[in-house]
């Protein structure tokens, strides 16, 4: 679905819309299905992200991330964060050797 977001309009996830409890990003696929976000989820999740990963040096080069735009959705994009977020919740769920840095 991001992907296919993507190439229709840049950077951006989404329309925004106006909902009934404020502003959301929403996209329909071809078969009628919409999919949507609030934006003051997305912005919640990027501070919890940016403060949870403050002090991992191995994701400097993705955090701190703006949490008033789309940079959420791209620092997943290797996998690292989140490994390094469910290793946050419990270190011995992964085995650091076999995170791809």
């Amino acid at each position: 679905m991001m992907v296919g977001m993507k190439e229709k309009s840049g950077d951006k996830f989404g329309n925004i819309v106006e909902g009934k409890f404020g502003a959301v990003a929403e996209i329909e696929n071809a078969h009628g299905g919409k999919h949507s976000y609030a934006i003051e989820e997305r912005s919640t999740f990027a501070k919890m992200i940016n403060n949870i990963l403050a002090k991992d040096e191995d994701c400097q080069d993705k955090i701190p991330m703006k949490s008033d735009d789309d940079t959420l959705f791209h620092i997943f994009d290797n996998g690292l964060a989140l490994c390094k977020i469910v290793m946050a919740i419990n270190p011995d769920c992964l085995d650091t050797r076999a995170l791809n840095r």
